[in-house]
């Protein structure tokens, strides 16, 4: 379902120009590593996207046994992926300052 959100957020992109979000859990990330490599990528046809990812067993914060493993991994996958990526604050002053650094998601049209 995640990787057919990417597909579907592409042909909205497509279809209006306008930057689609995608939300999904982390534990989405491996679902998406095809669809993203082959139809969003930067060396394909660079389809702007921003993902929203909940961080479930995120490093330093309790959480259940069997999101440890995928909380380790989630900003490796984005990295090897290529995928720029910030985490975002519990703080708002924090997160305007975040936002700040993320001029792709305002208002860009192809």
């Amino acid at each position: 379902m995640r990787g057919a959100a990417v597909g579907l957020a592409a042909g909205h992109y497509l279809a209006t120009g306008h930057i689609p979000v995608v939300y999904m859990q982390n534990s989405g990330e491996g679902n998406i590593i095809n669809p993203l490599a082959s139809l969003t990528d930067k060396d394909v046809y660079s389809i702007p996207l921003l993902l929203l990812i909940g961080w479930r067993g995120m490093p330093g914060v309790h959480d259940e046994p069997q999101h440890v493993k995928q909380g380790k991994v989630t900003i490796p996958l984005l990295d090897a992926m290529g995928i720029k990526h910030v985490v975002m604050s519990k703080d708002e002053k924090r997160i305007v300052k975040t936002n700040r650094r993320c001029p792709l998601f305002y208002g860009n049209k192809k």
